[in-house]
């Protein structure tokens, strides 16, 4: 496989980090190997490609991965701590977005009844290409596949990884879907682009998605409708984006395909409830809470150094040290520790009768704090 075959990797890659399109041409094509000897979870990368040892987590192999292709472009120290721990929590973000405390045991299913899937071939996809083959779906662990590998016969499966499977020779062609990644857009939106590809081919594959995401003949409408209705809920624009990775828009088009949703998103009261829309210069754009909004608090905490003081935030907290000061100095006769004063001046403004207690600063600082996406 190739870096461009990790459905993560390649959203990681496309949307969340602005890479020059030759740099990341020729990453997404570096290829990837799995060796199951040597030390677990090291990677070597050269001229023949990266080789990934033992893989212990599928979590584990996507962030080295990552890591591991965009190193040669990182050149700071600091970039790469800050990178490294903002990746390392979209990674785990990403496959345990829906986990549940439940063992699940490997199962061959029918993708007639994943219902965003099935819906959406059967109501978009097959009016305008004609018989789409609903193939099998197998429901197996894996600690590298993401998020699904198309498997045309015994030989595509990993020998070491898949070796005491007993796949009945009628049930291919067929899906591995990857159940150690526990995201339900992740899952079927690969799920929906392989049956696609089984049936037309990848080429023919990205021009269909390419064709829903633009919106031509309010086909993105009907989409959106049936994302809305299967289940996905709040995850539908992830849903489309990890099929816009897949794609590699050009700009022009991101944004007819980005202005087309916004449409959609707005005018109906249940999706502009739980997305969220923001102003970018004249351009406006849909997005959705995702992993990154989570990681506002460490972002700010590592751009601290460099930002100076916030009026706003000065001015709300002044009355409350101003006062706090004015106690301390009134208790203060030289004998006891300022500590204890200022420990003995908190409990004199903690009101012990509220119903709630009084706002911490953390609160107040964040009431005051302006966010920008």
């Amino acid at each position: 496989m190739k870096v461009s075959d990790l459905q993560f990797v390649k959203y990681f890659l496309t949307q969340e980090i602005d890479l020059d399109d030759s740099v990341l041409t020729k990453i997404l094509d570096i290829p990837v190997h799995i060796d199951y000897s040597g030390i677990s979870d090291e990677v070597h990368i050269d001229n023949n490609g990266l080789t990934y040892y033992n893989p212990s987590s599928i979590t584990m192999f996507l962030f080295k991965t990552i890591e591991t292709v965009l190193s040669p472009y990182i050149s700071e120290a600091i970039q790469k701590d800050a990178i490294g721990l903002s990746l390392f929590y979209m990674c785990k973000e990403y496959t345990l977005h829906h986990k549940k405390h439940q063992s699940v045991i490997p199962t061959i299913v029918s993708s007639e009844k994943i219902i965003s899937v099935s819906t959406i071939i059967h109501h978009i996809i097959e009016p305008l290409l004609g018989k789409v083959k609903m193939v099998p779906i197998l429901y197996a662990p894996s600690n590298y596949i993401d998020c699904c590998k198309i498997i045309e016969t015994s030989k595509d499966l990993d020998g070491d990884a898949f070796k005491d499977y007993k796949i009945p020779h009628h049930s291919f062609p067929f899906i591995l879907c990857n159940y150690n990644i526990y995201n339900c857009a992740a899952q079927e939106s690969d799920i929906l682009i392989k049956i696609i590809e089984v049936s037309f081919g990848k080429n023919k594959t990205q021009k269909i998605i390419k064709k829903i995401l633009i919106g031509e003949d309010k086909i993105n409408d009907y989409l959106v409708d049936i994302l809305k209705l299967s289940g996905l809920g709040s995850d539908f624009i992830d849903f489309l984006m990890f099929l816009e990775s897949y794609v590699l828009l050009q700009q022009n088009e991101k944004i007819v395909a980005s202005e087309s949703l916004l449409k959609i998103v707005e005018s109906d009261k249940y999706l502009s409830g739980i997305t969220k829309i923001s102003q970018q210069g004249n351009q406006q754009s849909g997005n959705q809470w995702t992993q990154w909004s989570m990681l506002m608090g460490l972002i700010e905490k590592q751009l601290e150094p460099m930002r100076g003081s916030m009026w706003p935030t000065t001015e709300s907290m002044k009355p409350h040290e101003d006062k706090l000061r004015k106690l301390i100095r009134k208790k203060d006769d030289g004998e006891h520790p300022i500590f204890e004063e200022m420990l003995e001046a908190a409990r004199e403004l903690y009101n012990h009768k509220a119903i709630e207690p009084g706002k911490l600063l953390e609160t107040l600082l964040k009431e005051n704090r302006i966010w920008k996406i």
